[in-house]
């Protein structure tokens, strides 16, 4: 019954923006992150325990909880980072992504599959409802072929081995 923000409270992250898509859309709020003095100013006079619930830092099996039984993970962030390793995390438990295009989303997240990217702000409460819509079991699959460990150690052999032929010539 809620969609998750996780991440860092700071202003790139998007968190303030968050609890504004989340209103928009009609949704309960979850947010994760460490407690900071961002969070004490800006975020916490938001959180009403209701529609918008801190949920603390999380980590481990809880993390993996709170991302399993989210609708979606709200992402957006107003900064570009280069991977966003949430975005993964929330995948591989089945947990489709709402984003922002921007940084390294459009590689991370398929559009339409594993979530839904929009272009701005203004779109994300449409996008959001979206990606809830999405199969869970769709999101893991594409997600564990595309990041799961298996994926990553052959990806790894095959660059190892280009490497040592190249040596070996």
């Amino acid at each position: 019954d809620y969609v998750l923000f996780l991440g860092r409270f700071v202003e790139g992250k998007g968190v303030r923006q968050a609890i504004d898509v989340a209103r928009q859309a009609g949704v309960r709020l979850r947010l994760a992150a460490q407690a900071n003095d961002y969070y004490e100013t800006a975020i916490a006079p938001l959180v009403d325990g209701d529609r918008v619930v801190y949920a603390g830092e999380v980590s481990g099996a809880e993390k993996v909880a709170l991302l399993g039984g989210a609708r979606a993970l709200l992402y957006p962030v107003q900064a570009a980072e280069s991977f966003g390793l949430v975005l993964v995390e929330a995948m591989m438990c089945g947990t489709p992504v709402a984003a922002i295009d921007t940084g390294a989303v459009h590689e991370v997240v398929e559009d339409g599959v594993t979530g839904t990217i929009v272009g701005t702000l203004a779109e994300l409460p449409a996008g959001l409802h979206r990606a809830m819509a999405l199969d869970r079991q769709v999101v893991h699959d594409t997600a564990a072929a595309r990041f799961g460990v298996n994926r990553m150690v052959d990806a790894y052999l095959a660059v190892y081995r280009a490497i040592a032929e190249a040596r070996g010539r």
